[in-house]
């Protein structure tokens, strides 16, 4: 039964990244970062089952690149780091590198907007 599980949530997670296009964008290149919406299977003994809403913002500037700021469905879903850390910005990402944030208060199916702020402009990604 769990195996099923996570193959759908393999099919869910490319659907939703092959869904992913490039909104609106102020000198920012289409092509700087690659925007990830994930389920993670963070199951552990002490907490059993659970899943969680990852948001994924990867370089793939031949640059490096500088996030800013990130925001989520216009600043209504609240995310951090691993274990609940706050996330620091500003993050400078190379090629290849990503951040990678817990959603906190918005579930995987919530998520419709991510607005990316860096230091080579402005990207809005729509689900």
């Amino acid at each position: 039964m769990k195996i099923k599980f996570k193959q759908s949530m393999c099919f869910v997670v490319v659907f939703a990244t092959l869904g992913l296009g490039l909104t609106g964008c102020d000198g920012l290149p289409s092509d700087a970062l690659n925007i990830e919406l994930l389920e993670e299977d963070t199951s552990n003994w002490w907490s059993g089952d659970q899943l969680t809403t990852v948001i994924r913002v990867r370089s793939t500037a031949a640059e490096d690149i500088s996030i800013q700021n990130v925001e989520i469905n216009n600043g209504g879903c609240r995310y951090g780091g691993r274990h609940n850390q706050s996330t620091q910005f500003p993050i400078r990402l190379s090629m290849g590198q990503f951040v990678r944030l817990e959603l906190k208060n918005c579930d995987y199916q919530d998520v419709i907007q991510v607005d990316v702020e860096t230091d080579k402009g402005f990207g809005s990604y729509k689900f």
